[in-house]
């Protein structure tokens, strides 16, 4: 808009993602003029529920996070759909699943016949609920476990934690072909217009606060900042 010179008053954003202040930032509102509705607007109110597990052995620990998914999946699936116990483990009519290892047009059908409906249950990575915006009337979070590069093993993430995951960029993926296309429309022209225009983006909003997340090291980091300052 700033580039078009078109006037804009408002922006509403329907995304649910903690990280706002990142998303304003990125586009230029000034502090005064960003607003967040939380939860307590929301018309059907959402229901969170957490279930430990304490086994500790990895093997039998996974077990039991997949018995406590088939029941809740059982829970909401109703009796009248699965009256047949010996249909119960026959349930894959109408599951899906969704990860990077398939080929784009597999993913791409799951997508589309998950928002249309077709399909009941989809199980994925944590990656499509980034990149893509599927509606689901249930959500289970399997594992709360994230590997830390910091550390070198793998961290549990805090009930909190998992509720404000900060909204990443995926745009790193993509970024030879997102420059390429804004040389060919005339945007970019030199080094200085590939500088300016990336300050624009939502990656270098994320990458200045995270920058271990895109492959930057923090000597990396340390160094950039002087170096500008």
């Amino acid at each position: 808009m700033e580039q078009t010179h078109e006037e804009c008053r408002l922006v509403g954003l329907s995304a649910t993602l903690p990280n706002y202040h990142d998303v304003g930032t990125f586009l230029r509102v000034k502090p005064s003029n960003l607003f967040f509705f939380d939860n307590s607007f929301r018309p059907v109110p959402l229901e969170q529920q957490y279930i430990g597990i304490t086994e500790k052995k990895a093997l039998k620990r996974y077990q039991a996070m997949n018995d406590v998914v088939y029941d809740k999946v059982m829970e909401h699936a109703g009796k009248s759909q699965v009256a047949n116990v010996d249909l119960r483990d026959l349930i894959p009519y109408g599951f899906a699943i969704h990860h990077a290892g398939m080929t784009r047009v597999d993913r791409t059908l799951v997508e589309d016949l998950f928002a249309d409906r077709h399909l009941q249950v989809l199980v994925s990575t944590a990656t499509l609920a980034w990149g893509v915006n599927l509606p689901a009337h249930t959500v289970i979070i399997k594992g709360t476990q994230i590997y830390s590069p910091e550390i070198g093993r793998w961290t549990e993430l805090g009930a909190l934690d998992v509720m404000q995951l900060p909204i990443e960029s995926q745009m790193i993926s993509k970024l030879a072909d997102t420059l390429n296309a804004e040389v060919v429309l005339g945007t970019i022209n030199n080094v200085s217009d590939a500088m300016n225009w990336l300050g624009y983006t939502y990656l270098y909003i994320r990458m200045v606060k995270s920058p271990t997340l895109y492959g930057i090291t923090q000597e990396q980091a340390v160094h950039a900042l002087l170096f500008c300052t």
